[in-house]
């Protein structure tokens, strides 16, 4: 009996280690599973001052070591890991400018003159050394077979200098000349980086944009948000002052307007130049005007009539004259007399055509035709003649401006620099 019982205690003790071994085993091997199907959880990237054993290269060198956190689940994976640096241009960025880390700028280990990367045997560390001022994107860019994940920061070395604004008109090379010019444009920022330069309307003459591209010596930075506004005169609404360009503004309708008056309309918006009138079959007057509850404080539209016609003998005739509106001289009318076609050029700006005794006006949004510039030969051909152009620095991309220009910056990248209160990296944005 004592035996039978010894028999079955034992093959019952059997069966339960089986059971717990195998219940142990597949608990460890879930555990393992779990881990190795974890998905990869970049943490962030810290930065602390190096030490290089080289000499330094520049007075600007940082070194700087970066080490990148990751989940504990992480840590047991199969991932590879890899760094790169991109030296970041001081210009905008466009929405379709995506980042390309097949890029030669990235996939270098060194750039000379700009920067070095020095690995360790720990992946997810590693120690750059900066040689120049400017911004810099460092990217650590993780995957296995399943996926691939990237984490970046930007640290900023010394001081750069951030780029001016240019302006230029979407003209192609010509032989004009700043004396050819007349007249200019208001102009309003918010987002500059010179503070002094924030919301505050200044004018801009034309003969300065004339010969090319005109710096205004005023900075921006590309990794902030900023307008531009530009227009051809300026109003005052509710003790406010306000750019206006022709009949667009940022104002209710009915506070301020340009306006003309046809033999059979009234109150057509004028929005960009020229003013095209053909088949008069009747002698009536062109009548512009300026209508609205805002009060006009600066600057003047000029207009350029170009009418051709004929005379008693019916022998074709050409006429131009060059009108004015301003804040004295609200409205003006033009006699249309045995003409047939007019074309009226409107804006704040002109200039004389060569070989012509007569100028041309424009806003800011330029002149809506192609004759001055059949072959399109202007550096936009997409945009008006004339059409006001930008860009941050001589090498910036150009953007166009028009009446206004918005630019939202859309990298989220947190950027650091090194604090010497600290003697560590700090966000610039705190």
């Amino acid at each position: 009996m004592y035996n039978m019982s010894m028999k079955n205690y034992t093959e019952r003790l059997s069966v339960f280690l089986t059971a717990f071994l195998m219940v142990f085993v597949l608990l460890c091997c879930s555990t393992a599973e779990e881990d190795e199907e974890a998905p990869i959880q970049l943490q962030g990237i810290t930065m602390t001052p190096a030490v290089s054993r080289t000499p330094s290269e520049s007075a600007y060198q940082q070194d700087v070591e970066f080490f990148l956190k990751v989940s504990e689940k992480n840590l047991k994976q199969d991932i590879s890991y890899t760094w790169y640096v991109e030296e970041v241009e001081m210009d905008i960025r466009l929405p379709e400018a995506d980042d390309d880390l097949t890029a030669d700028d990235y996939t270098s280990a060194t750039k000379s003159g700009s920067y070095f990367i020095e690995k360790s045997g720990n992946p997810l560390d590693v120690m750059i050394s900066f040689y120049k001022e400017g911004f810099y994107k460092v990217t650590i860019v993780a995957g296995n077979l399943i996926e691939t994940q990237q984490r970046s920061v930007i640290i900023k070395v010394g001081n750069p200098e951030f780029p001016t604004l240019q302006y230029k008109f979407n003209f192609p090379n010509t032989d004009l000349s700043s004396d050819d010019f007349a007249g200019g444009f208001y102009c309003l920022y918010t987002g500059a980086a010179d503070d002094a330069s924030n919301d505050v309307i200044t004018f801009v003459s034309a003969k300065n944009v004339a010969g090319g591209w005109f710096d205004t010596g005023i900075h921006f930075n590309p990794f902030s948000s900023f307008s531009i506004t530009a227009g051809t005169h300026v109003v005052e609404y509710n003790k406010s002052k306000h750019i206006v360009s022709l009949g667009k503004n940022s104002l209710l309708a009915g506070i301020d307007g340009l306006y003309y008056d046809t033999d059979k309309t009234k109150m057509n918006d004028i929005l960009i130049s020229p003013v095209l009138l053909k088949n008069i079959k009747s002698d009536w007057t062109f009548k512009i005007y300026r209508k609205g509850s805002a009060v006009w404080t600066d600057g003047a539209v000029r207009v350029s009539s170009l009418m051709w016609g004929t005379d008693a003998h019916d022998n074709p005739v050409f006429e131009s004259a060059d009108s004015i509106l301003n804040s004295e001289q609200t409205s003006l009318s033009i006699a249309l007399h045995s003409k047939f076609l007019a074309k009226m050029f409107i804006g704040s700006m002109g200039y004389k055509v060569p070989n012509n005794d007569y100028r041309v006006y424009f806003s800011p949004d330029g002149i809506d035709s192609n004759e001055f510039d059949i072959k399109k030969e202007r550096e936009c051909p997409g945009l008006p003649y004339g059409h006001l152009i930008g860009r941050l620095g001589k090498a910036g991309k150009t953007f166009p401006i028009g009446v206004g220009y918005s630019y939202n910056s859309s990298d989220t990248t947190p950027i650091y620099e090194y604090s010497k209160e600290s003697g560590g990296y700090r966000n610039v944005a705190d």
